[in-house]
C-alpha cells in the first residue's frame, strides 16, 4: 500500500518546472487532480511548448459501468493481506503506462520542430545590354598631294589617286606629241601641290597626241 499512499519522488531539477508539474499532476493520488482525458494531458502538454491548443476531437462518452451493491464479508487477516498486495500491482502497473505515456508525449510535443516558412520567390530584374556606340570614321579636311605622286604618270592613274584623297581633277590637254611616242597621256604638270582642302580642284596638264601631223608624200 506504500506505493499508493507515499507521495512520488521529485523529478530531475533540469526537467522544467512546468513539464515536471504536469507530469506530478498525472501521478496525484486523488482523481480530481489528475487530467480527466488523454485529450485535456495534450491540450496542457501544448500549451507548455507555446502552440495553440488542438481544437476538439469528437469523443463519445462510454457509459460507466453500474456499481454493483457491495457486501462486507469477514475473513481471516491473512487472506485479506494477500488479496491487498494482489489488488496493489495493477494500480502500478496503469501508474507506469500512465507515466511513460505522458513523458512520450511531452518529449514528442517539445521536441518537435517549428514548421519552417517557406521564402517567397523574388523576381530578378531583367538587365538590358546598353549597345556599345558605333564609331564614326572621321572625314579628313586635308589632302597632302607631292609631285613625285603625279608628274611623269599616266593621267588616269592621277586622277583616280587624286578622287581618292577628296580632290577634283581637271584634265588639260597640253603639248603634242607624235603617234607612238611612250609620253603621249603622262602628266608634266599639276597645281596646286602640297597640303590641300579637301575638295580643291587640281590642273593636270598632260602630254597628247599630234593629231595634226601630214602623211609623208611620195
Amino acid at each position: 500500500m506504500s506505493q499508493i499512499r507515499d507521495i512520488p519522488p521529485a523529478l530531475p531539477e533540469d526537467i522544467d518546472p512546468a513539464v515536471s508539474e504536469l507530469i506530478m499532476g498525472c501521478l496525484a493520488k486523488k482523481a480530481s487532480m489528475r487530467p480527466a482525458t488523454a485529450l485535456e494531458l495534450a491540450q496542457r502538454a501544448e500549451k507548455l511548448s507555446g502552440k495553440s491548443p488542438v481544437g476538439q476531437f469528437n469523443t463519445r462518452m462510454i457509459e460507466t459501468v453500474k456499481p454493483l451493491p457491495q457486501t462486507t464479508t469477514i475473513i481471516d487477516t491473512v487472506e485479506n493481506k494477500v488479496e491487498k498486495q494482489s489488488a496493489v500491482w495493477p494500480w502500478v502497473s496503469v501508474i507506469a503506462v500512465v507515466v511513460l505515456t505522458t513523458v512520450g508525449v511531452l518529449i514528442a510535443i517539445l521536441t518537435q520542430p517549428n514548421p519552417t516558412p517557406t521564402p517567397t520567390p523574388t523576381e530578378t530584374p531583367t538587365v538590358t545590354p546598353t549597345p556599345t556606340p558605333t564609331e564614326t570614321p572621321t572625314t579628313p579636311s586635308t589632302a597632302t598631294v607631292f609631285a613625285s605622286d603625279v608628274m611623269e604618270q599616266n593621267v588616269d592613274v592621277v586622277e583616280t589617286l587624286l578622287v581618292g584623297k577628296g580632290l577634283i581633277v581637271s584634265r588639260v590637254e597640253g603639248t603634242p606629241l607624235p603617234t607612238g611616242d611612250p609620253r603621249i597621256n603622262t602628266v608634266y604638270e599639276a597645281t596646286p601641290l602640297g597640303s590641300l582642302p579637301v575638295g580643291t580642284t587640281v590642273i593636270v596638264t598632260y602630254y597628247v597626241e599630234d593629231t595634226t601631223q601630214t602623211a609623208p608624200s611620195n
